[in-house]
């Protein structure tokens, strides 16, 4: 769009000059690209809350590989699969099987914790990879239970696996449930996938806590089904949100002068938040990593990564080319935006088969991008001698 005026000198009118609109067009591609980001807001929240909310990842099944009511003291189970079970282990101390105390006033087991001496009981099944996953469902209440020294010394219920050469990854999701203190009868409940390298899943009930007794009944393990409805759903919201906020970012004139490339990071974050722990694990195998190394380094490296170049991109757009210093305020800015951003990736984890949000990941993604801010500035530093504001 251009607009037509004339101007005037000293001697007098000279002429039409055609000149670009440019104030205008910006005006209104801002405005699209406002609108742009709320629509894609609204997406994200909308098929978030109803994942989260009213989509299941996971179709529980009606069969049950074991079922304890601990009527008898002992497990119940089909016929098809009490061969493949070992017996209830259990510790030398501290269990005992109490009749009327159950959840309906019949049987159930009861575990007293002492000084550094869990009370356990524990069931191992054989060859889980029988079934792509496995649901575990208990009901469970305390009385006085004193947190241990370590934080996981509670009450708790687990389910474990192991590999050929009987070792435990506690790095794969194995909690369900934990309490302390005093509580009334709760269930818990919990859908794994099972991991390629396992050769056992075991099932614990654990009382780990400095004192005070739990009670456990109605364990049940059984078979549990991917949903395919809420894979395809999670698809088509992650593809909604990011054409969307392409589009937004676009409109603002963001992908100038370099702006893609933490466009680009911020797609990488976003498929590694919502990659199954499954193929995390695969990858891990694959370069020789621990899962958890392999998490943890990933979320340094990637928002280290986002903060230097969203801190540089930020400097080339406000200053010369090239140019990455900026003033203590806009630093701050940007690294509010990014913490956000950081915050809202622990939080869609709720949306993903088989992982969830934690306090620990958020604060090392804090550190990655304090230190990609701080290496952009000093940078800019050794390139230009002073950087103004700090």
């Amino acid at each position: 769009m251009t607009h037509l005026y004339t101007y005037e000198t000293k001697q007098g009118i000279q002429g039409i000059e055609e000149k670009p609109f440019e104030k205008e067009d910006s005006r209104r591609r801002v405005k699209h690209g406002f609108w742009l980001l709320i629509l894609g807001c609204i997406v994200w929240l909308c098929g978030f809350v109803y994942l989260i909310t009213y989509c299941p990842a996971y179709l529980p099944g009606n069969e049950h590989i074991v079922l304890s009511d601990f009527e008898a003291r002992t497990q119940t189970a089909s016929a098809a699969h009490v061969a493949s079970l070992d017996s209830w282990m259990q510790s030398t101390h501290g269990v005992t099987r109490e009749t009327g105390s159950g959840f309906s006033g019949s049987a159930c087991i009861k575990l007293t914790a002492q000084e550094d001496k869990p009370a356990y009981i524990r069931l191992t099944l054989r060859n889980p990879r029988d079934y792509q996953f496995l649901q575990l469902r208990a009901k469970m209440r305390t009385e006085g239970v004193v947190r241990g020294a370590k934080s996981w010394n509670t009450a708790r219920l687990l389910l474990y696996f192991n590999d050929t050469g009987g070792k435990i990854n506690w790095d794969y999701p194995h909690a369900v449930g934990s309490l302390t203190g005093t509580s009334p009868w709760r269930e818990f409940e919990k859908i794994f996938p099972v991991p390629e390298y396992a050769a056992t899943a075991t099932v614990v009930v654990q009382n780990s806590g400095a004192s005070g007794i739990l009670w456990c009944d109605d364990i049940s393990l059984g078979p549990a089904y991917k949903n395919s409805n809420y894979v395809i759903l999670r698809g088509m919201l992650f593809f909604a949100g990011i054409v969307l906020a392409i589009g937004a970012i676009g409109s603002f004139g963001l992908l100038k002068k370099g702006g893609w490339i933490p466009l680009a990071i911020i797609v990488m974050i976003l498929i590694g938040v919502l990659c199954s722990q499954y193929y995390l694990e695969m990858i891990a195998g694959a370069v020789g990593l621990k899962i958890f190394w392999l998490k943890k380094t990933g979320h340094v490296f990637l928002f280290f990564l986002l903060g230097l170049a969203s801190t540089v991109w930020a400097g080339a757009r406000k200053k010369a080319p090239g140019r990455a210093a900026l003033p203590l305020k806009q630093l701050a800015c940007i690294f509010s935006v990014l913490l956000s951003f950081a915050a809202l990736t622990e939080l869609l984890q709720l949306a993903t088969l088989d992982r969830g949000p934690g306090a620990f990941d958020f604060f090392i993604n804090s550190a990655g991008i304090i230190g990609g801010i701080a290496s952009a500035c000093f940078f800019s530093y050794l390139r230009k001698g002073r950087i103004r504001g700090v």
